[in-house]
């Protein structure tokens, strides 16, 4: 706004004739335009009563507009305002359009009692929260970009040598047990904000990035050497990704440099597009080479990659709730999802475990079918740049 050529209450600019006027307070020499000058009963530089009025602590002159109505209308004839603030509306839901009709009674009231120039600097706060609104919400919209660093990510992996088997499957079954838990007994499940987890994260990341160490020789690595490799490749994505609140985190090979900031849901839905890919992989090499992997490694290998899909299946909504697409959980609990999920996938595990038919874990309750699992995975409808990248 410049003062010279713009009226200091509606932000308009003077003409040479109407209601937007250049006028001069009688009272302090001040300059506003005659519209505002009409509208008020007092002036909003010195506070002295103007029209007759009485000296009150009413602003407003009965019978004319209010100030704030004509802020309002100059902010929505910006296109891209209201582009933002329909954007935002559709998303926020019936919770939020309640909150935002409480709002807007308070700011009537608000508005009929405060200064003009208040209501003028409480507008351009309005609008510049909308701005923000918009932004927020197009950071939260899927981005190529960072899809593709993903992909490279995966791409420019080295292929490593497994140290042992049993080690990673054990390392491995660790981590996916602690993410699932409550961070301690009783208490609920913390997944941000708690610097006790973020420790323990950084443990688990470490220890699956030792699981695998460069091939001392140039002799071509094993199927199992390939896929615990991969494996583990794809739970230090996972465990890389840092969470700050329930929809924003960290992830250095996500989130563009130089702090890889990015929005939960779009890593999540691209994190599964990655290992659906894996399990298309592991099948597809298990049908060429059937007897290259031991029936137990084969077994657990494909428990802890399934278990991981239902895992990253939780779409956040808030700290607390959300949903998921594998796992029903009670009025969209996230304790009650990582409870069952638990029990589903310690079942899996011990009947991956056992030997051909000794168990039948079925009468405990749910369990996630392995099998069948990796078939949908492998069968999975993923965008082109996430296709045969392992």
């Amino acid at each position: 706004m410049n003062p010279a050529t713009d009226c200091p209450i509606c932000f308009e600019e003077y003409t040479g004739h109407g209601d937007r006027e250049q006028h001069t307070a009688p009272c302090c020499g001040q300059c506003l335009c005659l519209c505002c000058s009409n509208c008020l009963q007092r002036c909003p530089f010195c506070r002295t009563a103007w029209h007759g009025a009485s000296a009150g602590t009413h602003w407003q002159r009965r019978g004319f507009p209010n100030p704030i109505s004509l802020t309002a209308a100059i902010c929505l004839q910006s296109p891209g305002l209201a582009w933002g603030a329909s954007k935002l509306a559709w998303n926020a839901g019936s919770s939020a359009v309640t909150g935002v009709r409480a709002v807007a009674a308070s700011a009537s009231i608000y508005a009929a009692e405060a200064s003009p120039v208040v209501i003028g600097g409480t507008a351009v706060g309005i609008a510049a929260l909308l701005a923000g609104g918009a932004a927020l919400y197009a950071a939260s919209r899927h981005q190529e970009v960072q899809s593709g660093r993903l992909q490279a990510a995966i791409r420019n992996r080295r292929q490593n040598q497994l140290c042992q088997y049993h080690d990673a499957a054990a390392t491995l079954f660790d981590v996916v047990q602690w993410h699932l838990s409550p961070q301690k007994k009783g208490m609920p499940h913390v997944y941000h904000g708690s610097v006790w987890r973020s420790a323990a994260r950084e443990r688990h990341f470490e220890q699956v990035q030792q699981l695998c160490v460069e091939p001392r020789t140039r002799l071509a690595l094993t199927p199992s050497d390939r896929i615990w490799s991969d494996l583990s490749f794809c739970v230090s994505l996972w465990l890389e990704y840092n969470p700050h609140t329930a929809n924003w985190g960290t992830s250095p090979s996500y989130g563009p440099p130089p702090f890889g900031f990015c929005w939960h849901n779009r890593w999540r839905e691209d994190m599964r597009h990655a290992i659906s890919d894996l399990a298309r992989q592991i099948l597809s090499e298990q049908s060429f080479q059937p007897d290259s992997l031991d029936a137990q490694e084969k077994r657990s290998a494909c428990c802890l990659l399934a278990a991981l899909d239902h895992t990253l299946s939780w779409q956040v909504a808030t700290p607390r709730f959300g949903h998921s697409d594998l796992v029903e959980a009670s009025w969209y609990s996230y304790r009650d999802f990582c409870e069952k999920l638990l029990q589903q996938f310690a079942l899996a595990w011990a009947s991956a475990g056992a030997p051909e038919g000794e168990v039948d874990l079925s009468e405990h309750g749910a369990i996630i079918g392995v099998d069948s699992h990796m078939d949908v995975m492998a069968s999975r409808e993923i965008p082109d740049g996430f296709c045969f990248i392992w």
